[in-house]
């Protein structure tokens, strides 16, 4: 689930807020439009209420989209309303690629994964009293960043059973060895590619 949090240039305000909404804040997204290595001078941001910081993610004000499918004609479109459904993609890939995560982990996943590398961050003289970090004021949590999302998060582990909830063994705990007298037969067998491993989401990924 996202918000989007409209075009005005200015700090959110709501007079009956979501954050009392525990069941349907921690599925939300607030999103805003990033432009550059900062936010776009249109887009409205979190300001000083740490709430509307932890659920806001930014992606890029500008997209190209479709103008006229009938003879293909595309065209530069800007605001939020482009912004947010970028998001909104990015959580549908995650959530089609593994069906068993819900809108609360996925949510916080791209939380944790947007990427801090706006020199905002670095600054801690935004607000009224010129105290709070730019980067959250401006920012949240950051720009949505789907490649960090998709890896593998956490230590990856070869499953032990049939079902990943049984659990594995962790990569460094895992060690597959031949007497010298068959040489490089392991290495040579290709057993070990494309080896099915899991993260700590519980994601599948093939590794050599």
């Amino acid at each position: 689930m996202y918000k989007r949090q409209g075009n005005d240039g200015e700090a959110l305000r709501a007079s009956n807020p979501i954050h009392q909404y525990a069941n349907l804040y921690e599925r939300m997204l607030i999103v805003g439009g990033s432009e550059g290595d900062g936010l776009h001078p249109h887009s409205n941001y979190p300001g000083e209420d740490p709430l509307w910081q932890s659920r806001f993610l930014t992606a890029p004000w500008e997209s190209v989209v479709a103008l006229d499918d009938a003879d293909d004609s595309y065209g530069l479109g800007q605001g939020t309303s482009f912004a947010a459904p970028k998001v909104a993609a990015y959580a549908a890939a995650i959530i089609e690629l593994w069906p068993h995560l819900n809108a609360s982990e996925v949510s916080q996943l791209l939380l944790e994964t947007a990427s801090k590398d706006s020199p905002l961050y670095q600054d801690n003289t935004c607000g009224a009293n010129g105290n709070i970090n730019c980067g959250t004021y401006y920012l949240g949590q950051g720009e949505a960043n789907v490649l960090a999302a998709l890896a593998p998060q956490g230590e990856l582990i070869i499953p032990a059973s049939d079902t990943v909830r049984e659990g594995g063994h962790r990569i460094g705990e895992s060690v597959a060895q031949l007497s010298g007298a068959y040489g490089d037969a392991l290495a040579s067998s290709d057993v070990l590619n494309e080896v099915a491993m899991i993260d700590e989401m519980g994601r599948d990924y093939r590794i050599d």
